[in-house]
């Protein structure tokens, strides 16, 4: 499994520009708002990757910002706009490859709800399926809508153009039981297209997993997940418990973590004094004043909280792979 810390390319730029050295595989997923030209995201994106050197490199498209603005908004941009983001997308992914970095996968602009199936089936024949035979780079396609049958399902997974997919474990009650029936029959719907995946030699990606739950029922071929942040924004740091395959969360206001236990983990990422119903990301570690916390604290946290995913990484590899789902072994036996 590819455990991936996800991240708007910006604040990354802003945050770790001048970090010195990993000295641990990073797995980056980057998005880039959807108003940027094809020049800002590759030039954002690709300074980024200067500052974290990243082993592997996942884009998104933005689209669900788009969604988001919709919701918001209720206004749809046209179709025109919405091709010019994907262009726009593809047109920075493209100079990544370029210019050797080390660009694994890149995300279509899934907006089926938005705009309908047949304009994303257009978008992928006209723009994505030739990128992806351009560069050799695999795009993530979208697979489940509302009213698939799993034999369209499977008709889909024989099509050759199609080597990544990716479903996301974010969805809302509501909306889950009006597709799905509920959220556990959607995550069992997961669970079923990652052993389709696997046994068609289809890459399986899960969009913002971040319950290590949902890792111990489906066997993704990959992840991401923004709560590698939780210290930075929240007050809070996780730590992963080897014994268990647990993130284990400690929030801010609970002082030094002195006992035995998994909670105890946390004691080697970050100590996190209270500072009450004030306290702010990154105020207190490991000093007592608010105003004038070094950089240093920044990269500290960074590294530790991303270490973390590293470890989860690790964990799950071995995991899956004890259950029969060896990904790279069946990749290389398909692709035979």
């Amino acid at each position: 499994m590819r455990v991936y810390i996800a991240d708007e390319a910006s604040p990354v730029v802003t945050r770790y520009t001048d970090i010195q050295g990993v000295d641990f595989r990073v797995r980056l997923l980057l998005t880039c708002a959807h108003t940027q030209s094809a020049e800002s995201r590759a030039r954002i994106m690709a300074m980024a990757c200067d500052a974290l050197e990243p082993e592997s490199l996942f884009v998104d498209s933005g689209a669900f910002g788009l969604s988001s603005h919709y919701y918001k908004h209720g206004k749809v941009p046209s179709v025109a706009e919405a091709t010019d983001i994907l262009r726009n997308h593809l047109g920075a992914c493209k100079w990544l490859v370029d210019n050797g970095y080390p660009l694994a996968a890149v995300a279509e602009l899934d907006l089926q709800e938005l705009y309908g199936n047949e304009t994303v089936l257009a978008w992928r024949d006209k723009y994505v399926f030739p990128f992806q035979e351009q560069t050799g780079v695999d795009v993530v396609l979208s697979s489940i809508h509302r009213g698939d049958t799993p034999e369209d399902r499977i008709r889909f997974l024989l099509d050759d153009r199609v080597r990544y997919i990716g479903m996301s474990a974010i969805m809302n009650l509501k909306k889950a039981a009006e597709t799905f029936g509920s959220k556990e029959k959607y995550f069992e719907l997961m669970r079923s297209m990652a052993g389709l995946c696997f046994d068609a030699g289809v890459k399986f990606h899960g969009y913002a997993v971040t319950r290590t739950n949902l890792l111990k029922k489906v066997p993704y071929y990959s992840c991401d997940s923004i709560s590698w942040q939780q210290a930075l924004h929240f007050g809070g740091a996780l730590a992963f418990d080897s014994s268990s395959g647990n993130l284990v969360r400690v929030d801010a206001g609970k002082g030094l973590i002195k006992k035995k236990g998994a909670k105890a983990l946390a004691r080697n990422i970050v100590r996190i004094q209270s500072h009450g119903s004030k306290l702010k990301p990154l105020d207190v570690i490991g000093r007592k004043k608010v105003k004038g916390r070094p950089r240093s604290d920044h990269h500290a946290v960074f590294l530790d909280q991303a270490r973390v995913f590293a470890q989860m990484e690790d964990f799950y590899t071995a995991y899956w792979r004890l259950k029969g789902y060896d990904w790279d072994k069946q990749l290389e036996l398909v692709r035979k």
